[in-house]
């Protein structure tokens, strides 16, 4: 029987394994976005040491959503051939691996470390809205609040430690990143005793088969895969190139890692409350007044000379920024019947999603070379912006994707 800790009068035992698997969340999003994000606030010091120029930085951005593309197709199909417990343990075990490798090898193994470390993210990022939609079906808004805003938590101390770890601490930008590893750990420790519990499985019901293109022919699909991209792109470019902007502007690489910090902090409140929010307020007026602070705060963001008016930018930009993965991965549980529809679904959107989004950071890092100004990348960011906007709100449509049979 699935658990929830939020659906009516349970037993002890049932709130306490319900609230475990909250843990259980938690701990796997720990893993999600921090390998990546503390990646910006140490550009300057990893393209020293490695001598990349900004178009191969990008890449080293690009990379995870490539990868995440590739394997958020397997995700669903690995799930239901070994089980979800034990598709989580592998996606664990490359999260470590990967993290090991991009750390302490050459230079070509940065970017072999990285790819290896997707591959365990990708996985986990279809599989982690399985669990959430097969463990508490009947209010997924809690988990993906929890879970959402562990990434956001975890990406603001990624960025705000990186500097830290590498100069005060002396560990260098490979063992700043390294240390992210100990958490990967964790979830593993954690993880790998329950994977085997038959109430972790996730098996596709006869119903439910050829699923996967009936979502492909619908619409409504697309319209969450370009959601979920363009909010991507939006997330990966702000984080990946922020900190250079700020530089140009004159600002030192401490008062920019900062900045970036900032971002990631003041972007918790609405992280934590979006999904939370749907289930009192509209969603659609929701995203209108989000997207409208993301825009302004963008603009803000990028004219403001000073440090008070850009931090003035990010303040309004985050309420945008922060909200949106929230509500990708909720519509992935509200617009689905099952948990194997949810996988499905997630992983179609994901795919699609991030081969948009993998354009972002690398099309900024060529623009900015080719221009030698940041002023053509922040009119791509601000489309790019404009078309999140509008899928957002088709996204945020009511009902199921997919009619009952």
């Amino acid at each position: 029987m699935a658990t929830d800790p939020t659906a009516g009068h349970r037993s002890g035992g049932e709130k306490r394994a319900a609230w475990g698997m909250m843990a259980v969340v938690i701990l796997l999003a720990c893993n999600m976005r921090a390998p990546f994000t503390g990646v910006g606030a140490l550009t300057a010091l990893i393209q020293s040491d490695l001598a990349l120029n900004h178009a191969a930085m990008g890449m080293l951005t690009t990379i995870p959503m490539m990868v995440f593309a590739v394997v958020s197709l397997t995700a669903t199909p690995l799930a239901e051939r070994i089980g979800l417990g034990r598709s989580l343990v592998l996606a664990l075990l490359l999260v470590l691996g990967g993290e090991l490798i991009r750390s302490f090898t050459t230079a070509a193994g940065v970017f072999v470390g990285t790819a290896v470390l997707c591959m365990g993210v990708g996985l986990e990022n279809v599989l982690v809205v399985s669990l959430i939609k097969l463990r508490f079906p009947h209010n997924p808004a809690p988990p993906t609040s929890a879970y959402s805003t562990t990434m956001a938590l975890t990406s603001c101390i990624s960025i705000g430690s990186g500097l830290w770890l590498a100069q005060t601490l002396g560990l260098g930008w490979r063992g700043a990143l390294a240390a992210w590893g100990v958490l990967a750990a964790a979830a593993l420790a954690v993880w790998f005793p329950l994977s085997s519990r038959p109430e972790n499985q996730l098996a596709r019901q006869e119903g439910e088969k050829g699923c996967t293109l009936r979502l492909l022919r619908t619409p409504r699909t697309w319209e969450l895969m370009v959601f979920m991209g363009s909010q991507s792109m939006l997330f990966y470019c702000l984080t990946a190139w922020g900190p250079t902007i700020l530089q140009a502007k004159g600002f030192t690489l401490e008062q920019s890692a900062a900045a970036a910090t900032f971002l990631q902090l003041v972007s918790l409140p609405i992280t934590l409350a979006a999904p939370l929010l749907t289930r009192r307020f509209p969603v659609r007026r929701m995203l209108m007044l989000l997207n409208s602070l993301f825009l302004a705060g963008v603009v803000i963001y990028y004219l403001g000379n000073s440090l008070p008016v850009c931090y003035l930018g990010m303040l309004l930009l985050a309420q945008g920024m922060g909200s949106q993965f929230s509500f990708c991965l909720l519509f992935y549980s509200l617009r689905t019947r099952t948990a194997a529809q949810a996988s499905a679904l997630s992983g179609l959107a994901q795919c699609g999603g991030y081969l948009l989004a993998a354009v972002g950071p690398v099309l900024m890092g060529w623009l900015a070379d080719s221009t030698g100004s940041w002023d053509l990348p922040m009119v791509f960011l601000i489309a790019a912006l404009l078309v999140m906007w509008a899928a957002s709100l088709r996204s945020a449509r009511e009902g199921y994707i997919l009619p009952e049979e």
